[in-house]
């Protein structure tokens, strides 16, 4: 299963966060997962949420440059080091992880906590057969307004 992100290439400079949480927080949007990073010297916020397609319209009529892509949420099992299978299965196919960060869930099962991970790989549709093919959960959209 995929979900949608969405990129936002930021200023390098104080407040340019801010600005489109602001916007964010204005219309009420709740943001389930985000991360900001610096790649060659430009830093981008990438993020999930329960709306994204509203949320780019609402970005970009307020003079915000956005992209949407397709990413995948693997819940892993804390207490068996999924998180390493995962990667390691990844790896093994070929498949680069792009960038990855957490998506706070308070789930928990029998076996211990659950961590959800956003991965953005560059073979999206060979990353999800393969991860659903080892028995591994995936987020779905309609999952992440549950979270």
């Amino acid at each position: 299963m995929k979900v949608r992100q969405i990129s936002i290439p930021l200023v390098n400079k104080p407040g340019a966060l801010h600005s489109v949480i602001e916007t964010l927080n204005q219309s009420n949007v709740c943001i389930r997962a985000f991360t900001v990073d610096n790649v060659n010297g430009v830093n981008k916020l990438r993020g999930i949420a329960d709306n994204v397609i509203w949320i780019a319209a609402l970005l970009k009529e307020a003079g915000v440059d956005v992209t949407i892509n397709e990413v995948l949420i693997v819940e892993a099992r804390e207490s068996e080091c999924e998180l390493f299978v995962v990667h390691e299965l990844l790896r093994s196919a070929g498949i680069t992880v792009c960038c990855a960060y957490p998506i706070m869930s308070s789930k928990s099962r029998l076996f211990g906590k659950i961590m959800s991970m956003v991965f953005e790989v560059d073979d999206i549709d060979r990353a999800v057969n393969l991860l659903q093919n080892k028995g591994f959960t995936l987020l779905s959209q309609e999952h992440i307004s549950s979270l």
